[in-house]
């Protein structure tokens, strides 16, 4: 089952990962896929108890956010400690979930490698309840990459599924990762773990619809 074995060594990791560009890193098998989000504390437990969260996710912007990537999930995790008790929670779902997902996103904010120009994308957020953008993606110690890491956003009815429990297989507390991740420097980073991040695949038509390039 997904991470439950003790991950892999973050340096031969890094040796594998593109240094630039936009990358869909993830931690998956041939059946299941984990994304990462991060939840007030209260909320987090009763999510990782009851394998659903029982009330919206959603943030103040009334979205869902979550990404593939474990260090960027830590990253935003150890930022919203300054002001709030938080949790990082790792999501395990069914791949033709993920892909499904995916396959009815729009576009944050304008990309123009993806739609011929604003009007296009506004008509594309307007049909879809399903957001995604390409951020920086993270060192351990907080410092943003020149890769970018996908992170995905769910509205409305598709935000009301996912609290319910809907698309979602398990829900894992995955707080132990954060405070080691974030008191490492220097060549200690050569020793840390992590849920193995490795390349996701998908079909051309998917990779064009989120603009992975």
């Amino acid at each position: 089952m997904l991470l439950n074995d003790r991950g892999q060594n973050y340096k031969s990791q890094r040796a594998r990962w593109p240094a630039a560009g936009r990358h869909l890193l993830a931690h998956f098998d041939d059946h299941q896929v984990v994304v990462y989000m991060v939840q007030p504390a209260d909320l987090a437990e009763y999510a990782s108890t009851h394998g659903e969260f029982g009330e919206s996710a959603a943030g103040d912007d009334g979205i869902v956010w979550w990404t593939p990537s474990v260090l960027a999930g830590a990253a935003i995790c150890r930022q919203r400690k300054c002001c709030e008790r938080v949790t990082l929670l790792a999501i395990t779902m069914e791949r033709i979930s993920f892909e499904a997902i995916l396959k009815k996103a729009a576009s944050a904010d304008f990309d123009p490698a993806v739609y011929p120009d604003e009007k296009a994308w506004r008509r594309a957020q307007v049909a879809s309840a399903v957001r995604v953008s390409w951020r920086p993606d993270s060192e351990p110690d907080g410092r943003e990459t020149s890769r970018y890491a996908l992170h995905v956003g769910l509205l409305g009815k598709a935000a009301a599924h996912f609290s319910q429990g809907g698309w979602i297989r398990a829900i894992t507390d995955a707080s132990t990762l954060v405070d080691p991740i974030g008191a490492l420097t220097g060549s200690a980073f050569d020793e840390l773990m992590l849920p193995a991040q490795r390349h996701y695949l998908l079909d051309d038509t998917i990779a064009r619809r989120i603009g992975l390039r």
